[in-house]
């Protein structure tokens, strides 16, 4: 009854804008997770191509 009242009193652009804003939030939130994990990922396969460039080069040095 209360929400009633209060969706009379607001103008209905303004519904339909909130509504529009809280449909986006997952959307920015699966963004940014992906970016994060697309950029850990990016990162560790950075280390691991140093860290078998740096077994190459001793594999190299010690034989």
């Amino acid at each position: 009854m209360l929400i009633k009242k209060i969706f009379q009193f607001l103008p209905s652009n303004f519904i339909f804008f909130i509504v529009i804003l809280l449909s986006f939030i997952p959307i920015i939130t699966i963004y940014y997770v992906i970016k994060y994990y697309l950029f850990t990922i990016k990162r560790s396969l950075h280390q691991l191509k140093k860290g078998i460039v740096v077994q190459f080069y001793q594999y190299l040095t010690t034989k």
